[in-house]
């Protein structure tokens, strides 16, 4: 019986790790971050920048590839997952979102892939 525990522990392990990387496939809404807070440490323990091709994200992990597209004008970008977002859309920084779109847009729909 202990073991039948401790395989069922480990399966339900298993799915929770693989969902978050499940769960924002497809389009979702993306915003970018105010120069304000560049300089900041984020939750995956470096510094945000506005500078550089980041993205925050309340449901993929710390150092998460990814390739976000605005299928408005089939615009593309790799990202990586340096912080953490409460929010359920993605957080750019203003050099990523300018990449995809006027940053006076404020806030866009884009298709997400892990890589």
């Amino acid at each position: 019986m202990k073991l039948q525990h401790k395989a069922l522990a480990i399966i339900c392990a298993l799915s929770v790790a693989l969902v978050p990387h499940v769960a924002l496939a497809g389009q979702v809404q993306a915003t970018w971050v105010h120069e304000s807070l560049a300089g900041n440490r984020t939750a995956c323990g470096t510094t945000w920048t506005n500078t550089e091709m980041e993205v925050a994200s309340k449901t993929h992990r710390c150092g998460t590839n990814l390739t976000l597209t605005n299928p408005t004008n089939g615009a593309t970008i790799n990202v990586v997952v340096t912080d953490y977002s409460p929010n359920s859309r993605l957080d750019l920084t203003r050099t990523a979102f300018s990449h995809l779109a006027s940053p006076s847009v404020g806030r866009i729909t884009v298709n997400v892939q892990q890589r």
